[in-house]
């Protein structure tokens, strides 16, 4: 295993941060101002260059926003850095909703590969902290263009609303999914997130995204986390995914 790096997979150990009306649940880091919210619950454009779009088209339709390919390889959308004119600070809490389905009028495309996963992912920054799926192998963890971590055990089934928080600080990165997995991950690459966060699914498929929301750091962690984080390696091995379990796996190095 890489030296720099450390994965936890965790399901419902890690200690809650309280929830009030204006902070969102964490587990990890404390939150502090909100400064970027979207509902889309009203019909609106997306204001550049605060969202990137590449060769797709995204709209506000029933409560949520709806993203269809228009020749690229899939609905891509960018929520950008402050350094291209985003909301997005160096370190951040987010928490968002997202959902693929099919497109009955988008046809396969000889573009895309059906083996590879890069057609389907949310990323932090551009390919540094990446996560992937695809539907018959789980979720696939991708630092920069190497070290892929694979879950075998999570799927992303379409047409299902999932519920996301990430919060991130320097090279770490915690991503958990309500009622899901938690992933975290320690890389020096999680220090470069100049590019934003992305969100990319299949040229043959439909990505909505719903509630997205985005505050500052306030000080510190949250109670125990550091207890939590050097402990990990001492629970069971069915409630989390670490170097020492036997479904862990490196399937490509760094080059």
């Amino acid at each position: 295993m890489n030296r720099h790096l450390s994965l936890l997979f965790i399901i419902g150990i890690l200690s809650v941060s309280p929830l009030s009306a204006e902070e969102p649940e964490t587990r990890f880091l404390n939150p502090g101002e909100l400064i970027f919210s979207n509902d889309f619950d009203t019909p609106s454009t997306l204001e550049k260059p605060v969202w990137y779009l590449r060769k797709s088209d995204w709209i506000v339709e029933t409560g949520a926003l709806r993203g269809t390919n228009r020749d690229g390889n899939g609905p891509f959308i960018r929520l950008q850095s402050k350094e291209n004119g985003g909301p997005l600070p160096e370190d951040y809490i987010m928490t968002f909703s997202f959902k693929v389905e099919e497109n009955p009028d988008e046809e396969k495309s000889n573009k895309h590969h059906d083996t590879l996963s890069s057609g389907h992912r949310f990323s932090f920054g551009h390919y540094a902290a990446k996560f992937q799926w695809r539907a018959d192998c789980g979720m696939d963890l991708n630092i920069g263009h190497g070290d892929v971590l694979e879950d075998s055990c999570f799927h992303i089934e379409k047409g299902q609303w999932y519920h996301v928080t990430a919060e991130i600080r320097g090279d770490e990165v915690l991503v958990w999914f309500k009622d899901g997995p938690a992933y975290y991950l320690q890389h020096d690459f999680f220090r470069s997130k100049p590019s934003g966060w992305e969100f990319f699914t299949h040229i043959s498929e439909i990505g909505y995204l719903d509630n997205l929301k985005v505050w500052s750091l306030a000080e510190g962690e949250l109670p125990g986390w550091h207890q939590t984080r050097f402990s990990i390696l001492s629970l069971p091995n069915q409630s989390f995914l670490s170097a020492d379990h036997p479904e862990f796996q490196i399937t490509k190095q760094d080059k």
